[in-house]
């Protein structure tokens, strides 16, 4: 396990790691392209003292659309002479 500076840059790490894996489940079919997944994370200038000394960064967020998946379709046509 790496140490991450409980800094901007820190919490930015994070958030890219969380991104990394949402793009990684899009390329391989689980979660949906669009709507694009949303992330989000806490700016650790605005949490407190006590907040930044139990070493967690909280309210680390995303939410994502499951692909889903096409079992069957109903096609209909006409052919005309």
């Amino acid at each position: 396990t790496r140490k991450l500076a409980f800094t901007p840059a820190g919490a930015s790490v994070i958030e890219a790691d969380v991104r990394r894996a949402l793009a990684e489940g899009i390329q391989i079919g689980g979660i949906a392209e669009a709507p694009a997944p949303v992330v989000s994370v806490p700016n650790v200038l605005n949490l407190t003292a006590a907040q930044r000394a139990t070493r967690v960064l909280p309210d680390v967020t995303f939410s994502a659309r499951l692909a889903g998946a096409i079992l069957y379709t109903e096609i209909t046509g006409t052919v005309s002479a």
